[in-house]
């Protein structure tokens, strides 16, 4: 008996209505319904997510399943695969040996308490509800965007909300607000259907660096526990083969209404936002600079980067009602970063260590990294730092 390949749809027709493929039979589900922000997933298309993951032989047909079994905002393969943690247990970096230096992670510290999120175990939870120095924080992964944001669960002045992890809206995560049961778009810090000012959630300043740069800058860290009650493998991503060719390939696993190609899709930018004006710092631009001077909205700002660790943050250069401008230089064989106002040395916290403004830090502004893709699908009229500003 000879077998035909079946075809799997991955472009979105008028409908919205994905096909997993033509004549598939009725038990293996056929279709996935998308409204924005959810859709309810049907049993028999759990098995074809098993499938993609699991089948020989035919690379189409394996990538098809995959792509259609993952096309689903709010579907029980994406939450029941992808589940946020409360609360979750954290050890010594003496006892997180297993690290290796250039491994990712995402560092936070409020009120003298640092803690590191790996990434792998980020991209296996999404998100965690958690605590820092007395103050409740959430932090999320969307590893299709390579968005790590850390926010204030605070909405609107009142108790802190605890979120789950939701579906895909533009191929970004959305989150699951457990209060109303609304979800809400990472990037964006936003419900999907309330774009009010005061509905928006507030960027925490968090570091996507290494754990070799984080243990530097804070020795006594604490690092997020395996020990989390699932039986997974945080050593390694899931779908790590996978993940790593996405990263490099311009193609996306879905769709996005809109797209720029002044840039590869997965090129690598700092974005930032300054009272509604957007603007990116390609890191490609940012090669060979370590500081960059720059206005947003008529706002003095510093970049500073990090090429060894991959690490960038954004800052306003007002502090004390004083405009900074920044420079760096070699300093032995340290690289140092000093304003030329006072000579004080800071780190790419914006934390001053070293002369007249040491113990000072500058306001961090609302940034993060993103692929560049994510970044302007969702601020389509965004600036962009080319190198020669």
């Amino acid at each position: 008996m000879s077998h035909r390949l079946i075809p799997v749809a991955t472009r979105l027709p008028s409908t919205g209505i994905l096909p997993l493929a033509p004549g598939l039979p009725n038990r293996l589900g056929g279709c996935l319904r998308l409204h924005g922000g959810g859709s309810k997933l049907r049993a028999g298309q759990f098995v074809v997510f098993l499938l993609s993951l699991s089948l020989g032989g035919c690379a189409s047909i394996k990538t098809g399943l995959f792509r259609a079994a993952m096309t689903i905002a709010g579907d029980d393969v994406y939450t029941s695969r992808f589940i946020a943690l409360k609360n979750p247990k954290f050890i010594s970096a003496e006892e997180a040996s297993y690290l290796a230096p250039n491994e990712e992670v995402i560092g936070i510290c409020f009120n003298g308490v640092a803690k590191a999120y790996p990434l792998t175990m980020s991209f296996h939870h999404h998100i965690f509800n958690d605590e820092i120095g007395d103050k409740k924080v959430l932090v999320t992964f969307c590893p299709l965007t390579h968005t790590a944001i850390a926010f204030d669960p605070v909405i609107a002045h009142c108790d802190p909300v605890t979120f789950t992890v939701g579906g895909l809206k533009e191929s970004n995560m959305t989150m699951i607000n457990g209060s109303t049961g609304a979800p809400w778009v990472q990037l964006t810090g936003r419900a999907v259907k309330d774009d009010r000012p005061d509905t928006r959630l507030d960027v925490l300043f968090a570091l996507h660096t290494t754990w070799q740069l984080w243990k530097e800058l804070h020795p006594n860290t604490l690092v997020l526990s395996r020990d989390t009650g699932f039986h997974l493998d945080y050593s390694q991503f899931p779908f790590q083969k996978k993940y790593f060719k996405y990263k490099e390939s311009p193609k996306l696993f879905f769709s996005v209404s809109h797209s720029d190609s002044r840039y590869h899709p997965k090129e690598m930018i700092l974005g930032v936002e300054v009272d509604g004006v957007c603007k990116a710092y390609p890191f490609t631009a940012l090669a060979g600079k370590s500081v960059v001077n720059d206005s947003v909205r008529r706002l003095p700002i510093v970049v500073l980067y990090d090429a060894a660790s991959q690490s960038v943050a954004g800052f306003s250069r007002v502090l004390d009602g004083q405009c900074l401008s920044f420079a760096a230089a070699v300093e032995g064989a340290v690289m140092r970063i000093r304003d030329s106002t006072t000579r004080s040395a800071w780190n790419i916290e914006g934390m001053a260590y070293e002369g007249p403004y040491a113990g000072s830090r500058l306001t961090p502004l609302r940034s993060f990294k993103a692929f560049w893709f994510a970044w302007v699908t969702f601020h389509p009229e965004t600036l962009v730092y080319t190198g020669d500003d």
